[in-house]
């Protein structure tokens, strides 16, 4: 059995069958389970310490994919003050279209010493060979970056895993009862980036992961009691709507050195292409479903950790 968290806290289901991890209906309803805390957390640097130590017990033989982005440069910090060097890779797009993105980091790791793998993959040419939409139709994936990614898991056909992050957002929430509506900071994850995963895990058997930074409920937990975390879910910090522009004061509170950057996402220089993926995916991959988000309010996913119970966000 693959192990994406520990003791699988971060589950996915459709209606009420928690086996159930393939979509069938648009009218499926869908739940997302966060499991509750076993154990005072610690540090969210010691957390983040033991979850790479759990992983590489778990998949000695790990690769980490890194990309230019201070998620995945603070887990291979975790990996080496583990005392750890995990495998490593990066993704290249032709013509240096992400050299932006991947170029410091491989500035980085070559200054460190440390080997990596550079995967070369043209989304041009997957998409208009039509590979992108045949992973789409066969994992049920809606994005072209989850779609290349599965491609590239596929054929590297080996224990992976990409980084995740805590993302947290504010979201307007109605009381039906009352029918005041109010705006709330809550934690999200994706239908196409997490559960997209078990699918794949479930019908090839790869063990590729896309859990770090909540691998484990005391991570989550560790994460959500920073100071600056707490400062912007109760919004002490102003005119903030989501946590990416405080990102590096957030992962200030590890210790590590690390470069100031600006926050990109890789495929800047393909989002038309991303766009007209999204607009035929239902038609070329006949994946006629709507992408659900599951949100769960910080202050009830914070308290729940806390008591140690599960939380369940169900979408109708």
């Amino acid at each position: 059995m693959i192990t994406n968290t520990e003791n699988n806290h971060l589950t996915y289901w459709y209606d009420d069958d928690r086996t159930k991890i393939w979509r069938t209906d648009e009218l499926d309803t869908t739940s997302m389970r966060v499991g509750g805390c076993a154990r005072k957390p610690m540090s969210l640097k010691a957390e983040l310490i033991r979850t790479a130590r759990s992983l590489m017990r778990v998949y000695p033989d790990l690769t980490m994919f890194i990309s230019g982005g201070l998620d995945s440069e603070m887990a291979l910090q975790s990996f080496l003050s583990a005392g750890l060097v995990p495998k490593l890779a990066t993704i290249r797009f032709p013509n240096d279209k992400n050299m932006h993105d991947i170029g410091p980091t491989m500035k980085m790791l070559n200054q460190m010493g440390l080997k990596y793998t550079i995967i070369d993959i043209d989304p041009d040419e997957f998409v208009r060979s039509g590979e992108a939409f045949e992973f789409a139709e066969k994992y049920q994936s809606y994005t072209l970056y989850q779609q290349m990614l599965m491609k590239i898991a596929t054929d590297y056909s080996a224990p992976m895993i990409t980084i995740d992050e805590v993302e947290l957002e504010k979201f307007s929430y109605i009381n039906w009862s009352t029918g005041v509506s109010c705006d709330k900071w809550s934690f999200i994850k994706k239908e196409d980036q997490d559960g997209v995963w078990r699918r794949f895990n479930d019908k090839t058997g790869i063990p590729a992961l896309n859990n770090f930074y909540t691998y484990s409920p005391e991570s989550m937990l560790a994460f959500l009691q920073l100071p600056t975390v707490d400062d912007l879910v109760n919004d002490r910090i102003p005119g903030k709507l989501g946590w990416t522009s405080s990102k590096m004061q957030i992962y200030s509170h590890l210790g590590y050195d690390f470069r100031r950057r600006q926050k990109w996402h890789g495929v800047e220089n393909y989002l038309q292409l991303w766009d007209y993926v999204q607009s035929k995916v239902a038609t070329r991959a006949n994946l006629q479903f709507t992408p659900r988000t599951y949100k769960v309010p910080v202050d009830v996913l914070r308290q729940n950790l806390i008591n140690g119970v599960e939380t369940i966000c169900q979408i109708a």
